[in-house]
């Protein structure tokens, strides 16, 4: 990914070309998906999500996969608004 030109100092006005490189660069920053991890693409962007059965389907069988795994809800504040997150961890913490 090559680095982004510094804003020139000193001037009034920038070049097109500048504004070029920004956006190139901007562009080349995509997502990757990963262990769980899932990019839809849709008309609005790139969505990112988990792939909750699969990664739950593998912390059972990393803590040896005889029903020790619980799913906790937690409350938590996105943006100042009230929302729930969803985390998998051992039975009873």
């Amino acid at each position: 990914m090559p680095y982004l030109p510094t804003v020139p100092s000193g001037k009034l006005a920038v070049e097109a070309s500048w504004f070029r490189s920004v956006r190139d660069r901007i562009e080349e920053i995509k997502p990757l998906e990963g262990d769980y991890i899932i990019i839809r693409q849709t008309s609005d962007g790139n969505i990112v999500g988990v792939d909750y059965e699969t990664l739950k389907a593998q912390l059972e069988k990393d803590l040896g996969g005889d029903g020790l795994l619980s799913e906790y809800t937690l409350n938590v504040c996105s943006n100042g608004v009230p929302d729930t997150i969803i985390v998998y961890g051992p039975q009873g913490q």
